[in-house]
């Protein structure tokens, strides 16, 4: 089993799968399902914004675009395809940096219409444009709410509702909440009765109010709301019944009278977040995450409270002794309830939050602190998510199960994004961005390479097999020309002792020595043995390497120079001299001065009978070790006509060991070889000099 394992692992289509796979894993650049490309975008504009609506639910968005107009007004244009461009003004001003108008259906004639909040001085007015070929100015300056003294200029917001049915008339109502800052007033939740042309208040507030929820939380038809509520204490020089000292779980009715008194959080920086979900057991109840502090130390705490304001379940939210800061976001305002919401911690990740106070961490995603938009760009049916990055240079887009993240370089600016959607009929829709004076079109998609991915991850696994295949080509081409090198190193190593102890010269030695003993000449037998035995030994202690030390080569050559002089004392004299710079443990080839000095005393010094002289010599060169053997023979054309029948194997030999080392040397070995001749121009001997560099390297693997 385990080789069966084994061969399967060292299986090339089986490698080239496994490292295509991490690949692929690792590096989805360029292959991510959805795209963003820029498809148009304005800046530098003053107090302008555009948002796209399909106004008459032809699969073609109306381009809705606010301003102010020459005269200081308020001004809307409508741009659509039934038409030129539809102009109309109002009085007051826009609030520059909040939501300025709600779109819905408000006599159920299948055509939407808008719903534009002004300010004029110190009232906050509503306007109200019926859709078609000439708009229709139905409600103009309907007043709403009067704001209240602030140092500077109104800093009142537009808390988005929707438009639905809350009065029991069968025709949809305009909710939504007016917030202020330092004006403190007004803080409530309104409903226009377009019908009868009435307004609804809630209960005089001073809680401070950024989000409300609708949804159906008892058995009539119509929705209730819940707010989200911070603590900003505008109000601690003045009494106040719900003060903004504190924060607040509210929840109201469909006519805006509370479900059950008020449930204050004390701490003047906290906030809660209240959201609607399904009990266990299948009924509506309010899930709170309130955040702040409780004499001085942060809290961070979830309340399950039924419609009627009992608390139903409690639990502080921690995790391993640290405390997490958990905000609820909705998907949607108009959402039923559910059994499970959603719930951010910033720069943690998304988790869910249950009826029983169960946290589940669901994605480790990192972003600021800014709720996520949900809005359908691609038109499938489902919410596409938007999230700020954590670095707030730009938004990232998530499907509705947070997966597929692109994306789109527009960064957080003073005010939240406003996004819609821009209906092209049989054209991919574009995702619209505002921001204070940045607005963009984009082309949110299926990538195209996304498409042919499967062609791509095959070509990925083919270019990485063809890959490994050249890889292991090329290790099969080194593993042969190891074995071709260690061969030819083998067959040198065997020559190379065959060339230093050549069995004519082991005899001849042997024949001396025992000679000497029978003439009992003792000192010279017991000398010659010595030098034999050291040359032997030598011999065998680096039978297996290809060089030695120039210490152990001189050594041998004066062994080997040694035993012949005793053989033939007539015949020459030598020397060996070493310069003081050299290193004598410089690693040099074996035989590089031994070959030279035999040849030099067989086919020069011999022939020639007497006063033979032999001389050896080593010295530093620059980059090299010269080496130079020269002798006063008879020469190498005397030699070669007194020996026909020489091999010349020895020279041979030493040019296959230039051959090879040079081959992993930067600088080679060099050799030359000059006959000498006298001053009558006869031959008078041959000298040799070979280079070796200092940095030589003998490793040949």
């Amino acid at each position: 089993m385990l080789r069966h394992l084994l061969h399967i692992s060292l299986n090339p289509f089986f490698q080239a799968l496994i490292v295509a796979a991490v690949i692929i894993l690792l590096v989805p650049s360029g292959i991510i399902k959805y795209s963003v490309e820029e498809a148009e975008s304005i800046t530098s504009f003053d107090k302008s914004q555009f948002i796209y609506a399909d106004l008459d639910h032809d699969g073609q968005s109306e381009g809705i675009h606010t301003f102010l107009n020459e005269s200081g007004n308020a001004g809307v244009v409508i741009r659509t395809n039934l038409g030129p461009d539809q102009q109309r003004n109002f009085r007051g001003v826009y609030e520059d940096k909040t939501q300025r108008l709600i779109i819905g259906d408000n006599d159920n004639d299948m055509l939407d219409e808008i719903f534009l909040f002004t300010n004029e001085n110190d009232s906050i007015f509503l306007h109200a444009l019926s859709f078609g070929k000439e708009p229709k100015l139905f409600v103009q300056n309907k007043y709403i709410a009067r704001l209240g003294r602030n140092l500077k200029e109104p800093d009142y917001s537009i808390v988005p509702g929707k438009v639905t049915d809350m009065t029991g008339d069968g025709r949809g109502d305009v909710v939504f909440g007016i917030n202020s800052g330092f004006s403190r007033y007004p803080r409530n939740v309104f409903i226009y009765d377009v019908a009868h042309d009435t307004v609804l208040s809630s209960p005089k507030s001073g809680a401070y109010f950024n989000q409300i929820c609708m949804a159906n939380l008892d058995d009539d038809p119509f929705d209730e709301i819940t707010l989200c509520t911070a603590a900003t204490d505008n109000f601690n020089e003045e009494p106040m019944v719900y003060h903004d000292s504190s924060s607040w779980m509210m929840a109201l009715d469909h006519d805006l009278s509370f479900l059950f008194p008020a449930k204050e959080y004390l701490g003047t920086t906290g906030n809660t977040t209240t959201c609607p979900i399904l009990t266990s057991d299948g009924r509506p109840a309010l899930l709170c995450i309130y955040k702040g502090f409780e004499k001085d130390i942060p809290v961070c705490q979830a309340l399950l409270v039924s419609t009627s304001g009992e608390t139903l379940m409690k639990k502080d939210l921690r995790s391993e002794e640290k405390l997490l800061h958990m905000e609820i976001i909705a998907r949607s305002v108009a959402d039923k309830p559910k059994k499970k919401l959603l719930g951010i911690i910033e720069n943690d990740g998304l988790y869910e939050i249950d009826s029983k106070l169960t946290l589940r961490k669901i994605y480790s995603i990192k972003f600021s602190a800014r709720k996520p938009d949900f809005i359908d760009i691609d038109q499938d049916g489902t919410d596409e998510i938007i999230l700020p990055s954590p670095d707030q240079k730009k938004h990232l887009i998530y499907r509705n199960d947070f997966t597929h993240p692109v994306g789109i370089n527009f960064p957080i600016q003073s005010v939240n994004a406003t996004f819609s959607v821009k209906l092209q009929g049989k054209e991919p829709p574009l995702l619209s961005v505002q921001g204070d004076n940045i607005w963009w079109l984009f082309d949110y998609s299926i990538n195209p390479v996304y498409r042919f991915r499967f062609l791509i991850y095959l070509g990925i696994y083919f270019i990485i097999l063809g890959f490994i295949g050249l890889i292991r080509k090329l290790y099969s081409i080194q593993i042969r020309k190891r074995y071709e090198t260690e061969r030819k190193v083998a067959a040198l190593q065997l020559s190379g002792i065959k060339a230093q102890m050549e069995p004519h010269f082991i005899f001849n030695v042997i024949n001396t020595i025992g000679s000497s003993i029978y003439r009992e000449r003792k000192d010279e037998a017991y000398q010659m043995v010595l030098r034999f035995s050291s040359m032997v030994r030598s011999l065998l202690s680096s039978s297996d390497a290809m060089v030695r030390t120039l210490r152990e080569e001189t050594d041998f050559v004066t062994n080997f120079l040694e035993l012949e002089k005793i053989r033939f004392p007539e015949v020459f004299t030598y020397s060996v001299l070493v310069a003081g710079e050299v290193d004598r443990d410089s690693l040099v080839p074996k035989m590089i001065i031994q070959l030279h000095a035999e040849n030099a005393l067989k086919h020069g010094l011999r022939p020639k009978g007497i006063e033979g002289v032999l001389e050896i010599s080593v010295v530093k060169e620059d980059e090299y070790l010269k080496i130079s053997i020269s002798d006063n023979g008879v020469g190498r054309q005397e030699s070669g006509a007194l020996k026909p029948d020489s091999t010349g194997k020895g020279m041979k030999l030493l040019a296959q060991f230039y051959e090879t080392y040079n081959k992993h040397n930067k600088l080679p070995i060099r050799q030359e070889i000059t006959d000498l001749i006298d001053a009558a121009g006869n031959p008078s001997g041959t000298l040799v000099h070979i280079w070796i560099p200092i940095d030589f390297n003998e490793r040949i693997y």
